[in-house]
């Protein structure tokens, strides 16, 4: 990985974060690339994606935020931990974009086939 690139973990849900006490995805990008981690991406409260086919997750709209420092000009990669659709890949990385950053990569560390 290139060095001028940044890792934004896919976060849990607040819910989730609070019943186990840490968020698995930001804990194992800090764990795999401790310098280079920004966790600004929040997920919105709403409807969950837990159970939902692609179609109804790629529908969803202002599921994720960006709230933290400025992406404006830096490239980024996300890390999901477990990838279903890739659905809430795509809204991460639209989220991105808006905020000014540029996706160069996607990685999940589980696939569900």
């Amino acid at each position: 990985m290139d060095a001028d690139v940044t890792v934004a973990p896919v976060p849990t849900t607040a819910a989730r974060r609070r019943q186990r006490g840490f968020d698995g995805c930001e804990l194992i990008a800090r764990l795999a690339f401790p310098s280079r981690v920004i966790a600004g991406l929040v997920q919105v409260r709403g409807e969950t994606q837990r159970g939902r086919e692609r179609e109804a997750r790629l529908i969803v709209r202002q599921r994720f935020r960006w709230h933290g420092e400025s992406l404006k000009g830096r490239r980024i990669v996300l890390l999901d931990d477990v990838a279903t659709t890739g659905a809430t890949l795509e809204k991460c990385a639209a989220t991105v974009r808006a905020a000014g950053g540029t996706v160069t990569e996607a990685f999940a560390v589980a696939t569900v086939l």
